[in-house]
C-alpha cells in the first residue's frame, strides 16, 4: 500500500480504508482499479483498463517504455538485487521503513516456509522521481543512463525486509538486520552481538554469500553434536528456500490515465505492506 503521494495526489476514506489516487502527468492508459495484489493467483493479477495502445517492438535503451502491464514471477534474491543495482528504485514519496523487529522475523519465516507473501507492483518510466539512495542500511546504486527505470508502487517493506537481511554489512549490535536462524529451533532471532552466534545459528545474510554459506555448513561436520546432520539439512533447506522463492510482479507501463488506485489490501503474515 501507498502510504504517502506526490503532490496532485488524493486521500480519500472508504469504510475507514485510507486509499491513495496517485496522478501521472501524461500517458494514454486509464487504469481504474487495481484489484488486491496480495496473493499470488490469477485474480491478483486483473486489472480494469481502457485505451491501451500497442507497445512498440523496439528494444534497447531508447525503446518506448511498454504500455500494457506486464505480469511475471520473479526470484525475491533477484528483486532484491535490481534494488542495489538501480534498476528498482524508492520513490521518495514512499512511507520510511515503519516495519518492527518482530514483523521483519515473520516475513522471514514466511519466506522459509514457503508461505505467500504477497506481490509486487512496478511502474516502469522515463520520468524522473526524487528516489531513495539508500534502503535497509544499503546503498543503491544509480541507474543506468538512457535506461527506464522501474519505480516500486506496492511491496516497500517486503523487499526493504529482504535486502536488509540477506545483505547488510552494518556495523551495529542493535540493528533490526542483525539476524541469524536459529537450525535447531526453527526460527529467526535477532542477535545483539557482532560476534559469532553459536554454530547451531547461521546468519541471514550469510545466504547471499555463498562462500560463507557453504563454509559454516562445513564447519557444521566437524560438531560432536548428534543432531548435525539434521542441522545441515534444514541450513540447505533454508538457504534454497530464499533461493528460489518465488513472487508475482506486475510492471506498469506508460498511464495516461490520471489515476491509479490500490483497493485495500488483505493482510498477510508479516503485518502490513
Amino acid at each position: 500500500m501507498i502510504d504517502g503521494g506526490p503532490p496532485g495526489s488524493q486521500t480519500r476514506e472508504t469504510r475507514g480504508t485510507r486509499q491513495e489516487s496517485l496522478t501521472f502527468p501524461r500517458g494514454d492508459f486509464t487504469l481504474r482499479h487495481l484489484l488486491s495484489l496480495r496473493l499470488m493467483t490469477s485474480k491478483t493479477l486483473k486489472f480494469v483498463a481502457t485505451s491501451v495502445a500497442e507497445a512498440s517492438p523496439m528494444s534497447g535503451p531508447l525503446a518506448p517504455v511498454p504500455k500494457d502491464p506486464q505480469p511475471s514471477v520473479d526470484r525475491i534474491d533477484d528483486l532484491a538485487r535490481r534494488i542495489l543495482t538501480g534498476d528498482i528504485l524508492l520513490p521518495k514519496f514512499q512511507r520510511d521503513f515503519v516495519w518492527e523487529k518482530h514483523q521483519v522475523r515473520r516475513l522471514l519465516d514466511s519466506v522459509s516456509r514457503g508461505y505467500p507473501i504477497g506481490s509486487v507492483l512496478l511502474w516502469q518510466s522515463r520520468q524522473e522521481l526524487r528516489s531513495e539512495n539508500r534502503i535497509a542500511d544499503l546503498e543503491i546504486a544509480l541507474p543506468k543512463p538512457d535506461y527506464p527505470v522501474n519505480y516500486l508502487l506496492d511491496g516497500q517493506q517486503r523487499l526493504s525486509t529482504i535486502c536488509g537481511a540477506m545483505y547488510w554489512k552494518g556495523t551495529s549490535p542493535t540493528s533490526r538486520w542483525n539476524i541469524a536462524y536459529d537450525l535447531r529451533h526453527e526460527e529467526f532471532l535477532h542477535l545483539e552481538t557482532l560476534d559469532d552466534p553459536p554454530s547451531h545459528q547461521i546468519r541471514v545474510n550469510k545466504l547471499a554469500d555463498p562462500a560463507s554459506f557453504f563454509k559454516h555448513v562445513a564447519y557444521l561436520d566437524t560438531l560432536a553434536a548428534q543432531d548435525k546432520s539434521l542441522l545441515k539439512e534444514r541450513a540447505d533447506r533454508l538457504s534454497n528456500r530464499f533461493k528460489d522463492y518465488k513472487i508475482a510482479v506486475v510492471t506498469l507501463g506508460t498511464c495516461q490515465s490520471r489515476t491509479w488506485r490500490p483497493s485495500s489490501s488483505a493482510s498477510i503474515a508479516a503485518g502490513p505492506p
